[in-house]
């Protein structure tokens, strides 16, 4: 990123840059193709607190209430204060240290509930009602002690983002660094549906316009940390374009395996290979390319693009086929909130051009009805990070642990490389209490509680459920009624009855059927 070579040059240092690439044979461990200058210390710190970090969907957080977060392990407070723009603070007064995630939001400004000191955005205390007259409170707020801790925040992309430093030089820091916002991403925002004014340039060379396909941005907290999941995405997740006599087939990443009868089948899996384009770089990342090994298939255009410290996006542009016109282009763009457990932030692009059926679709389907596929396709890898993490962590080194044995791991390697040789890996990043992890949890029901780790966070996905709940409720009640009259009422117009406790019926039992669909779905890999 820009502010990471910034702050590189300002120190005296020169970015780092890995110039090892991962093995492009079949059958090479990538692992061991890497010098062994590699596997030493870090070459230079990473300012993981120097960055901005996307924190919420602005869409979906209200402005009349202040938000706890977590980010880095240090206790957050998010607010919307005075001319539209996002406070955020540590979530302690300066007062008596209670939580102003706890506060109220009163003429832009935010308000401890405990002592009722108030705060303008800038951190500032405007107001001790403790005070004995003017003059005392005065000076009580004039006192840089009397100051919540403020962050630097700003708002692009439907999302809003926080700079975790709060030195003096903070605010300058984040001002000279540019958001980390790809074109890709501001060709929508949460729930964003319509095609975008704003373009970015194909492969091809044209200007393309994007339409948001996943319901605009989806959060959900899942139990593992952001480098476990910035690992997985770079874990390709390609499907192939079919040329050949031979049934269809796609890549054998995880995809076909760990979301077998969503993403694919785990039956029409082949091998592929990842390749670096160019190097390594501490502040810049990587960007690899996704190519089959199977002359059955046909690949162009598929890049992954890690950008640090946890922006990957995935770029799949299908080679043209005979007939079907000009390829599209597809995106995936994803973020990870570094807590553990973490919220990653997800959305889906595709080509708007020529997209009138794909455009009305979309219009119709509910932002809700698009979270619960993406919904399904997190929980397919959430039990196996769960539990891969933990044990990495306890064997301490990916390099004796992971065994790479072919080129379709490169960009895992790559990334490993970046964090650990690079950033100095888990025990370098600024955890405040400590980064390691929880206990593994044997609970799939704990796992993958959809309801709090998502739909309560998300006024789409809460207000469906809640509809549903009355549904099942009205429903239910309808039908019971309409069987009392029909038993105890002579005069009561049977047939009416019978039509009204079989809609009630219905309803409630699709009501009933949905429901689990918000708040918990188990997913056993064995049974699929």
């Amino acid at each position: 990123m820009a502010g990471s070579t910034i702050l590189a040059k300002a120190r005296g240092m020169q970015p780092a840059r890995e110039f090892a690439r991962a093995a492009e044979g079949s059958g090479t461990v990538v692992g061991d193709t890497l010098p062994s200058a590699q596997a030493g210390p870090s070459l230079t710190s990473y300012p993981w607190l120097e960055q901005w970090y996307p924190v919420g969907v602005a869409a979906d957080l209200a402005v009349d209430r202040p938000h706890a977060l977590t980010l880095w392990g240090r206790q957050l407070v998010l607010w919307h204060g005075s001319g539209g723009s996002w406070a955020c603070f540590a979530d302690a007064c300066p007062h008596r240290l209670a939580p102003l995630s706890e506060g109220r939001v009163v003429d832009g400004q935010l308000v401890c509930s405990y002592h009722g000191w108030r705060f303008e955005g800038s951190g500032k205390c405007v107001r001790v009602p403790q005070a004995m007259d003017a003059r005392s409170e005065a000076a009580a707020c004039s006192n840089r002690r009397a100051c919540a801790t403020s962050f630097p925040t700003a708002e692009a992309a439907g999302l809003v983002w926080v700079w975790p430093d709060s030195s003096p030089a903070a605010a300058s820091r984040a001002a000279a660094s540019s958001l980390p916002v790809h074109p890709d991403l501001l060709a929508g925002g949460a729930g964003a549906l319509k095609p975008a004014a704003d373009t970015r340039v194909a492969s091809g060379g044209e200007a393309a316009a994007f339409i948001n396909i996943g319901g605009g941005w989806l959060v959900r907290e899942v139990p593992y940390g952001f480098d476990t999941m910035t690992e997985n995405i770079l874990d390709p997740d390609f499907a192939a374009a079919h040329t050949g006599p031979c049934p269809p087939a796609s890549h054998a990443g995880h995809t076909l395996f760990a979301h077998h009868g969503l993403l694919g089948r785990r039956e029409d899996a082949v091998g592929y290979a990842v390749k670096l384009q160019g190097d390594v770089s501490l502040e810049g990342g990587f960007v690899s390319t996704v190519g089959a090994t199977s002359r059955s298939m046909q690949l162009s255009d598929r890049t992954l693009e890690f950008q640090p410290p946890c922006f990957v996006r995935q770029a799949i542009s299908p080679g043209a086929q005979a007939g079907q016109g000009q390829p599209a282009l597809h995106l995936r763009v994803r973020r990870a909130l570094p807590p553990r457990p973490l919220p990653a932030h997800h959305t889906s692009y595709a080509d708007a051009a020529g997209g009138a059926a794909q455009r009305l679709l979309l219009g119709l389907l509910p932002r809700w009805a698009l979270h619960l596929y993406t919904q399904e396709m997190l929980d397919g890898d959430l039990t196996l990070l769960h539990g891969q993490e933990r044990r990495l962590e306890a064997a301490g080194d990916w390099r004796s642990s992971f065994f790479l044995s072919t080129p379709s791991d490169a960009g895992v390697a790559a990334y490993r490389r970046w964090l650990n040789d690079m950033a100095g890996g888990v025990a370098a990043m600024p955890w405040a209490g400590g980064g390691r992890l929880p206990p593994e949890d044997p609970s799939h029901e704990r796992l993958l509680d959809r309801l709090h780790q998502h739909t309560e966070r998300c006024p789409s996905c809460n207000t469906a459920l809640q509809r549903l709940r009355s549904a099942q409720v009205a429903g239910a009640g309808a039908a019971a009624t309409a069987a009392a009259l029909a038993a105890w009422v002579p005069s009561a117009d049977h047939g009416g009855c019978a039509l009204l406790a079989l809609a009630g019926g219905a309803v409630a039992a699709v009501a009933s059927w949905m429901l689990p669909l918000f708040v918990y779905k188990d997913y056993i890999h064995a049974e699929r």
